[in-house]
């Protein structure tokens, strides 16, 4: 089995369920593609929020995650971009049971730790999970999520 194999489970597109009210969630999808060959898997996400009471816009984020594996290296990486700026390097692992895969950032270098968890649901949904660490603390749920394949 190809080590990106693994993310199998991922592939295709998905949506989120949202609430709708001012500065929640408008709409929110994600896509999975094995791309080149099968040697990277890129995630695009949109998520669009209502605007919240005086504003004209509602917010819109969009952003890629590249999961990759370097020649030399035996684990999985991941790269994250989004319109905002952000750039995160994860690298990627596995849960003893289940489906499903974690992308954490490197623990030693400065500053706030990220990890992106996504599991199996029941009904071929998937839960996601970004959770956020401050430097010292252990990580607190930042944002979480039922999607559904579309």
């Amino acid at each position: 089995m190809l080590p990106l194999d693994k993310f199998a489970f991922l592939m295709g597109s998905w949506i989120s369920p949202m609430s709708g009210e001012p500065g929640e969630g408008l709409a929110s999808s994600s896509t999975f593609s094995f791309e080149l060959d099968k040697q990277v898997i890129l995630r695009k996400s949109r998520a669009e929020s209502a605007p919240k009471p005086g504003e004209e816009k509602g917010l819109v984020h969009d952003d890629l995650l590249i999961i990759f594996q370097e020649r030399e290296e035996s684990f999985l990486r991941a790269n994250y971009f989004d319109n905002e700026g952000h750039t995160l390097h994860y690298t990627a692992s596995f849960p003893a049971k289940g489906k499903g895969d974690i992308f954490e950032t490197d623990p030693t270098r400065p500053g706030s730790r990220f990890r992106l968890v996504y599991s199996t649901g029941t009904n071929d949904d998937l839960w996601s999970a970004f959770q956020v660490g401050v430097p010292g603390g252990e990580f607190q749920s930042h944002e979480k999520g039922k999607l559904l394949r579309s």
